[in-house]
């Protein structure tokens, strides 16, 4: 049996970073085994993406019962497949996208209070 996982991104107005995980189980022996299905991160400006990466990683290598992952333990997400997300993130989370998070983060709070 074969566990892959291939990457998708997405980025909405803001420039959160949506990465679609396509979680693919292939059997040859066993065609009606194979699966495919979807894991979803969000990364906002100015997360940690290491982090962000080593608890999906932690959350994918669950069993299904704890992970509620179709298909799951997964193995952890190629490097190959990652360095493409973290090249987004550089390229897209600048100093100025991160200043702009923050101070519209502060401005929701300060609505929300009221």
């Amino acid at each position: 049996m074969n566990k892959t996982i291939k990457i998708k991104v997405e980025i909405d107005e803001d420039k959160n970073i949506g990465v679609k995980l396509i979680l693919i189980r292939s059997d040859p022996m066993n065609p009606e085994d194979s699966i495919e299905t979807y894991h979803r991160i969000m990364i906002r400006p100015g997360d940690n993406i290491v982090a962000i990466r080593a608890a999906n990683e932690m959350h994918l290598a669950m069993p299904f019962a704890s992970s509620g992952i179709k298909g799951a333990p997964w193995p952890n997400i190629p490097d190959n497949e990652w360095m493409a997300v973290e090249a987004i993130v550089n390229l897209l989370h600048t100093p100025e996208q991160i200043a702009y998070r923050i101070q519209k983060d502060a401005e929701a709070k300060q609505l929300s209070k009221f």
